[in-house]
Parts: C-alpha cells; structure tokens; sequence
C-alpha cells in the first residue's frame, strides 16, 4: 500500500476537531512535504516524525512523501499530530496494517528517540473521538485524564517502537491507571470570617442565584477573605460541568496530575497588571489562547482592587457577561469558547486604601476618578453591591454565638436551587440570574409587591436593566425564604442587596 488515512484531533480554542491524516508514498525524488494549513509546529514534524521513525528500527521510505491533513481549510497547529503521521507512513508502507488503526484516533508529539510525549489538548480531543470512534492513542503521561470520557477505549503508549509491537501483537496494551472519578475539594471555610453578616447574606444570594458580586471597603476589612470561601458555598459541578472544566484546563496546559474528576467550581483570581489577552484571550495566526474568563467558566472570577485593571479588560467583560461566551475573531479563524462564570468585584474606596485607623489623603475627586473605573455599563450588570464597613466587637461577639459554617449555608443554597429547578424545569435557563426579561414579564412577574420596584424606576433609582435585576435578585430572596413568590420584603431586600441609593461607594 502506498496510500493511508489514520485519525487524529486538533484543538481549537477549548473545543476538539478531527481530522484526517492522508499520507501517499509516491514515485519521484525523496521529500517530505505537509498541506493543509500546517502552522509551524506541524511543519517540523517533517524532521520529527522521520528521526522517531529510524530510531525506532523501522524504515523511513527512500521516496516522495506527501502529508495532507483534512479538512484542508482548518488551521492546524501543535505538535500533536507527529504520532499519526508516523503511523500513517508505516501503514502506507505496509510495516503496520491499515485495518487495525480503523476505529482510532491518535494524538502524540514524538522526540527524535521515538519517545510519545505529552499535548496540551488531551482532553479535547478525547471527548470528540469518544462521539464518533470509541478508540484513542495518546501518550502515556496524557492517558489518564482521557479516561475520565465515557465510552472510550484510551490505549496509552510511551514510544512508537511500543505501539509497533503492541499492534503487531507483540505486547499487550498496558491499562491506564483510574484514580476516583469524583470529589469536592474541602476549601477556606465561611465560619473563618468574624463579622459580615450582611455581606454574607449577599453572598448566598449570589450563590443561590447566580448573581455577580461587587464589594467595597478600606483595606483588610474582609473582601478577599469573603471572595476566597465563596466557591464553598456554591453547588457542585455536575459530571458534565466538572468534565467541560478539565477540557478547558487541558487546552490550557493547567490540568494536574490529579486526574480525578474535579466537582468543585473552579476559581480564577488575575492579577490587576493581567492584560486583555490574557483575560478574555486570544489568538496568533491559527492558534486560539484559552482566557481567564473562559478558565473561570462554571466557576467564579475574581477581580481584587479591580479599578486597578486596565479599563480595556474591565469593559470587555460586558458582553461575556450577557452572552456566557467569548468569540475571538481573527483573519484565518474565529474561535467561540465558553465564559459562563460568577464575578466578584473587590475595591478599596479609594487609590490610597488607607487601613484602618489611618487617614486618607485623597481628595474627592481622585476618590470619583478611581471607582468610575468601574463604569456604569459594567457596575449595571452586577446585582449585588455591598459596603463592607469593620465589624465592632459587639458585632462579632454576637454572631460568634451563631456563627454558620459554608456546610450549613451550602445546604439552604442547594434548596432555592432545587426550588429554581423544579420552577424553570421547562424553561431554557435554570438560575434566577438568567431569566430572560421576556419570563420576567409573564410567567414569573411580581405582583403588588413589583410596586416598590416600578417606584424606584419612576424616581430614576435604577435603570430598566436594574429593574430586571432586581426582580431577579427578589426571586433569589424568596427562594432563600421557602416564599412561593417574591413578597414586597423580598423586593426590598433586592434593592438592599443591589444598593439603589448609591451609598456602597459613598
């Protein structure tokens, strides 16, 4: 045969291609050339693949050698692709059968000894030979985290003289350790911070309800520490979720050693220099960089002194925000990938942050300047506001009799989600936060108690989105309370909860 086809997978962004691998042997002087819009990783392949090859002890044909790589129009890029190239030359040549590979996707970069290595996308590409072949060959230090896709056979490999051997019945296929498929990471817990109470009732309602958050307050009063446990109060990833959040840390690189299926919501905290590629990500030429907000997808992301990020990364939040997606857009592809995620906003009240106890010596206007960092456009899509103030004494002596740790406020959140669900079971949305302002003026309007809602909108109190948040937020309240329907305390607890009268950055 001088002719072959063989599976592999690229990556796009955070989702997984296949593609064919077409390699001819043909007449002519000997050569090796690759098409189909190979970056420049893939193009070097040419003296990857043909060094593993001869190290190996097989033979490297003494002619014209032509990769294609199919669909032609789709940038491929990594070097992902060394492995199925490799043996779609041994096929064509006939030092391996074409038949056995029939059912296969392959996925491996090769050293010039003829060692498989690992490639940052395993996953990925797992889950979309998974759709439609049921057989993935990867590299042994990438095989365990494939596993966690149902209904695929991974068969690992550490070299190409292995694989060899393995398919001309040789050796056996070596089984890929499986650790626990499942578990919740036990984080900071809630109990830890003295004090808050309004700010952690804020937080559950963010948390029941899916609500973006924005603190404000001097510096060490509590903001990070509130942000830090907040993932221990949300609901647990399910399987499907928790599965998407190891693809999207495989395309970036970032998924560890610890290949059980992680159920805990991830949480992403950049730092203020992080630039606008870095958090809504982006691209060069044909490769599509996974941003932060997409890594924070499922989960939360968390901007400590925000007014600190470039105006450019705050502002391009926006749509994100709306549409739970990014979409980077570039002359030779466009990549859509997944930002479904919680924000939290930290601030101190001015650029000084002076601590407790000190003065500040900024003057109003610099105070203005620094929290107008935080536009309308964008403060607008955030429910909740609070003010954080520090706690007395007396403050924390009390709670301390009554203090709740994340288990027991976990719990009451788990139940307005059950609530939400069994409300939304035929609706396209599943949280309070995403109704759509179409479900807030039918099925799920408020009744007489909407009035002091319709009130704050007549006296320019909030905006029309404002209003549509609000209700919101009222649900979440109600859900929270065990009311059937938002109640005019609900309401106003809302408006509490999103500081219609301004006075969180007063």
């Amino acid at each position: 045969m001088k002719h072959a086809i063989i599976k592999s997978a690229i990556v796009i962004g955070v989702t997984g291609h296949l593609i064919d691998v077409e390699v001819d042997v043909g007449e002519g002087l000997p050569g090796f050339s690759i098409v189909g819009l190979p970056d420049t990783a893939v193009g070097e392949a040419r003296d990857r693949v043909k060094a593993a090859v001869r190290n190996s002890g097989l033979v490297w044909p003494n002619r014209k050698v032509t990769v294609s790589l199919s669909p032609a129009g789709l940038p491929k890029s990594g070097a992902g692709i060394d492995l199925a190239i490799a043996v779609a030359v041994l096929t064509a040549t006939s030092q391996l059968k074409i038949e056995d590979f029939k059912n296969f996707a392959i996925l491996g970069e090769l050293g010039l000894d003829g060692a498989v290595k690992e490639v940052r996308g395993a996953l990925p590409a797992a889950i979309a030979a998974a759709e439609s072949l049921g057989n993935f060959l990867t590299a042994e230090n990438c095989a365990a985290q494939c596993t966690l896709v149902e209904n695929l056979n991974v068969v690992p490999v550490s070299s190409l003289k292995e694989l060899v051997a393995i398919f001309k019945g040789q050796v056996k296929p070596r089984s890929v350790q499986v650790k626990s498929q499942a578990k919740v990471k036990q984080g900071s817990d809630m109990s830890e911070v003295a004090g808050h109470v309004t700010a952690k009732w804020g937080l559950e309602c963010a948390a029941a309800g899916g609500h973006h958050v924005a603190m404000v307050g001097p510096p060490g009063v509590g903001k990070t520490l509130l942000a830090e446990r907040f993932t221990g109060i949300l609901p647990p990833l399910s399987k499907t979720q928790a599965l998407n959040v190891s693809a999207i840390r495989s395309s970036a690189g970032l998924l560890n050693d610890e290949y059980a299926l992680d159920l805990t919501p991830p949480f992403v905290a950049p730092h203020h220099t992080a630039t606008h590629v870095a958090v809504i990500g982006g691209g060069y030429k044909s490769a599509a960089t996974v941003g932060l907000i997409t890594q924070a997808h499922n989960g939360v992301l968390f901007l400590d002194e925000a007014p600190e990020f470039s105006r450019n990364v705050l502002e391009s939040l926006r749509q994100p925000l709306e549409s739970g997606r990014v979409v980077i857009a570039r002359a030779n592809f466009v990549s859509q990938m997944p930002a479904s995620f919680q924000l939290v906003i930290a601030s101190n009240l001015c650029p000084c942050g002076p601590t407790v106890g000190q003065k500040c010596n900024c003057s109003m206007q610099a105070k203005i300047r620094y929290l107008n960092k935080l536009s309308g456009p964008l403060m607008d899509r955030v429910d909740i506001r609070l003010r954080l103030y520090v706690p007395t004494q007396a403050e924390i002596a009390i709670e301390m009799h009554e203090v709740e740790s994340s288990q027991v406020i976990a719990e009451r959140v788990l139940l307005a989600r059950e609530r939400m669900k069994q409300r939304f079971k035929d609706q396209d949305f599943d949280v309070n936060a995403r109704m759509t302002p179409k479900s807030l003026r039918t099925d799920f309007r408020l009744n007489e108690s909407g009035e002091v809602l319709q009130d704050s909108l007549r006296r320019g109190i909030i905006s029309i989105r404002g209003a549509d948040r609000v209700a919101r937020l009222a649900w979440t309240a109600s859900d929270l309370r065990g009311h059937d329907r938002p109640t005019k305390e609900d309401v106003l607890a809302a408006l509490s909860l999103r500081d219609a009268e301004g006075k969180w950055a007063a």
